[in-house]
């Protein structure tokens, strides 16, 4: 497994991209044409757009933010369709959690779950073959999805009961991230702060036969003992696995299969 500190990280120059697509302030059809890249990232109540050739002079892209109760905090990109998805934690003690999408350049912004129907949600992802947004919910202890439209609200794995189990760091689930030809999710549960207590799983994209959200046979736990991993991102093609951790600051990878 190899690691980097974030001092390491920003002397070799590297970046983490949220995402990359066309470029604000063209028509549809010239963005199309053109596929210009750029990267975006988010703060608390607004998406920001950075073209690499002019990265002091990023583009916030939702003028009419509501600010207050946002903590954006997932986002994914659907170039097919020119949508931006992302995720709102709300209040993190409160049920009030949303996703929201827009067009490429900030317009049509548009409610996809509504406050209320997940907890915290946080990392996002797309599903390229299935066309479905996954996503982690903190505080709701869950894995959830839907259809690009909202449609199809499900919980296909929960890993403790809001209420029963609320406060319980080591059921939160923060990360994850997709291998969709392999049909798998993986997932990080943080534990405390800097506790060793993370988690990195994984289970099917599909509910095995005769299981519940909150009973399956199918959980692997690939990596124990962590001090507070976060997001999660896979590199498929090389089966790697990377993650950030909050507890010790670092970036790791580590092979896809697992290990002690």
């Amino acid at each position: 497994m190899a690691r980097w500190t974030r001092r390491s990280a920003l002397a070799g120059g590297a970046a983490l991209a949220v995402g990359m697509g066309f470029q604000s302030g063209l028509p549809l059809w010239a963005q199309a044409r053109q596929r210009v890249p750029y990267l975006l990232y988010l703060s608390f109540d607004n998406i920001h757009q950075i073209d690499p050739t002019q990265p002091d002079e990023p583009v916030s892209l939702l003028p009419d933010a509501e600010g207050g109760r946002s903590i954006f905090d997932g986002i994914a990109i659907d170039l097919r369709h020119g949508h931006i998805y992302w995720s709102d934690m709300g209040v993190p003690n409160q049920r009030d959690g949303a996703i929201y999408r827009c067009n490429l350049d900030g317009t049509k912004r548009q409610t996809i779950i509504a406050p209320g129907l997940t907890h915290t949600p946080k990392q996002l992802k797309l599903d390229p073959i299935t066309r479905q947004l996954y996503w982690s919910d903190r505080e709701g202890m869950a894995l959830m999805r839907c259809e690009l439209d909202g449609s199809g609200l499900e919980t296909f794995l929960r890993t403790g009961d809001p209420v029963a189990h609320r406060g319980d760091q080591t059921r939160w689930c923060v990360g994850m991230a997709l291998d969709p030809l392999a049909r798998q999710i993986y997932w990080s549960q943080k534990g405390g702060d800097n506790a060793g207590q993370g988690l990195i799983c994984r289970c099917s994209m599909d509910m095995p036969d005769g299981a519940a959200p909150d009973a399956r046979p199918d959980i692997e736990v690939l990596f124990s003992g962590l001090p507070e991993p976060i997001d999660l991102d896979l590199d498929v093609e090389n089966r790697r696995i990377y993650w950030t951790d909050r507890g010790d600051n670092t970036v790791s990878r580590a092979p896809m299969v697992g290990g002690a």
